[in-house]
């Protein structure tokens, strides 16, 4: 299992989007951090990979973009992208000094 960084910025969110299909056959779980506060593009990826058959982690506490610091992602919009009985899992980032 291979799980590359994303930033969910529009290119990137762009190319899971269309090579879905292979991150899934490849074993490929990437690892998404919002950096924006609209998720429409994190929720269009997350569907192309859940109909794929795939797997994906959401970082629920950015550490960059919009939602650095103070913001988080909304629970709604995971459980809602989570959908039922899929691979799409929540993930955090741990802080090793306090800022």
């Amino acid at each position: 299992m291979y799980y590359p960084y994303f930033r969910g910025k529009q290119f990137e969110l762009l190319a899971i989007r269309e090579q879905s299909k292979l991150l899934a056959r490849m074993g490929f779980c990437p690892i998404i951090e919002p950096v924006r506060s609209d998720f429409g593009g994190i929720a269009r990826a997350l569907e192309s990979i859940r109909q794929s058959n795939g797997e994906a982690i959401v970082i629920l506490n950015p550490q960059c973009g919009d939602l650095a610091g103070s913001g988080c992602v909304p629970i709604e919009f995971f459980k809602q992208a989570r959908g039922d009985g899929s691979r799409i899992s929540a993930g955090g980032v741990m802080r090793t000094t306090p800022q």
